[in-house]
């Protein structure tokens, strides 16, 4: 059985702003879990119009802090995991064509 994913546009998908340079025509996005590379050069191919010539994919981790309840006690507490999705595309891309900028904050 062969099944294909349909994508919306209204699907979340973010840019991260990152200190690190990912070279020429490289951009970073947060992505779901689910999707996978072919997937995710798929949907820029197909919603943005653009050739993507590699997709580099890693997950997030969580990242463990302590917070301080009503009591005063310390409890630890998790973000969730998130993929980070860097892909390399051929020419100039600009995030305003409908993919929202995001920047993401993770706790210390």
């Amino acid at each position: 059985m062969n099944r294909t994913r349909v994508f919306f546009p209204s699907q979340f998908i973010s840019r991260v702003i990152s200190r690190k340079n990912y070279g020429a025509g490289c951009y970073a996005f947060a992505v779901p879990l689910r999707l996978t590379k072919p997937e995710i050069r798929n949907y820029f191919e197909k919603i943005y119009g653009v050739k993507v010539l590699r997709v580099n994919t890693n997950i997030v981790g969580k990242r463990t802090y302590w917070e301080i309840n009503n009591r005063g006690r310390k409890l630890p507490k998790q973000t969730k995991q998130w993929k980070k999705a860097i892909i390399q595309i051929d020419e100039a891309f600009t995030p305003s064509e409908g993919i929202q900028e995001a920047e993401v904050v993770t706790k210390k």
